[in-house]
């Protein structure tokens, strides 16, 4: 694909752009872990906030997910669909048998064990998808902490695939994109290891 030259006031609009884009899903992906976590607590008791502090990973990897579900079981209400991503966070990322058993009764009460199941494979899907593509970048040392830390980008790959694939950014630009992602005080990455990680996203999708 041959690059399309742009000018500089052009490249400012789209970095303008992009920084805003990825301001608005990681603002998303955020106040949906909020949102999740408090109509829980509002429905069965269960406090979980302590999943807030990764507020905007848990929310990269289960908005897909919840988006999904509302697609495939639009008879589900907000509160049903709160109620099975909120078990799913707790399967995925916060091993309390407890907790979990506690959330599980309310799930059958209501009989939304099937959409539990269903949802939990393809979320599991999703992190193994997830996490084979990061392996392919040669970031290799995982456990669920550690995808938990990456997870915060599973929003943001169509946008960064965008960049990369129309080759209106460079990796001169990479510094740009980290500084987007960072200015937000959403996520726990440092910035050289984000800016390492990104660097390789980009070589990825632009060739």
């Amino acid at each position: 694909m041959l690059k399309i030259i742009i000018n500089e006031s052009q490249k400012k609009l789209l970095v303008e752009s992009l920084s805003e884009n990825m301001k608005s899903i990681q603002d998303e992906t955020l106040e949906l872990t909020k949102k999740l976590v408090s109509d829980t607590y509002e429905q069965t008791g269960v406090n979980l906030s302590m999943l807030l502090t990764w507020g905007a990973s848990i929310g990269g990897l289960i908005s897909p997910v919840t988006q999904w579900l509302q697609g495939k079981s639009p008879e589900l209400s907000e509160s049903d669909i709160s109620l099975i991503m909120t078990s799913i966070i707790c399967v995925i990322f916060y091993e309390n048998k407890e907790t979990l058993e506690q959330l599980i009764k309310h799930l059958k009460e209501r009989k939304l064990i099937k959409y539990f199941k269903m949802s939990v494979e393809k979320t599991k899907e999703l992190q193994k998808t997830f996490i084979s593509f990061l392996k392919s970048l040669n970031i290799v040392s995982f456990n669920v902490l550690n995808m938990l830390s990456y997870a915060f980008l599973v929003p943001l790959l169509p946008l960064i695939y965008d960049m990369a694939s129309q080759r209106h950014f460079d990796m001169s630009d990479v510094d740009m994109i980290v500084k987007s992602i960072v200015s937000y005080g959403l996520i726990t990455m440092g910035r050289n290891l984000l800016k390492h990680v990104v660097e390789k996203i980009i070589n990825r999708f632009s060739s």
